[in-house]
């Protein structure tokens, strides 16, 4: 893979995630919402976007906060993983 002349921080941990998933190519196909290999490697530079950056997790292991720490991971875990987004907005408790 070619480097990059400006690299986004997030830029070694993807080459992590391409070299684990067999290439870049593979990456590609593993993510399977179609995204290109062209697109990957300008994450390169731009880094990966948000959404990405959790397919990425569950297929190559690579860690969010890796791909791309310029978001707030904390927030978004509390955000992504609170009651009313787990249940659809209905209380986990049941009420009598």
């Amino acid at each position: 893979m070619m480097k990059t002349q400006n690299p986004h921080s997030g830029a070694p941990a993807l080459r992590k995630a391409i070299e684990k998933a067999g290439g870049i190519t593979k990456l590609a196909e593993l993510l399977g919402d179609g995204t290109k290999s062209q697109t990957i490697a300008n994450w390169m530079s731009r880094g990966v976007p948000l959404e990405r950056c959790l397919l990425i997790q569950k297929v190559a292991g690579v860690p969010c906060e890796e791909l791309n720490p310029e978001i707030d991971w904390k927030t978004m875990r509390e955000i992504l993983c609170a009651p009313a987004v787990i249940t659809g907005g209905r209380s986990a408790r049941k009420t009598k």
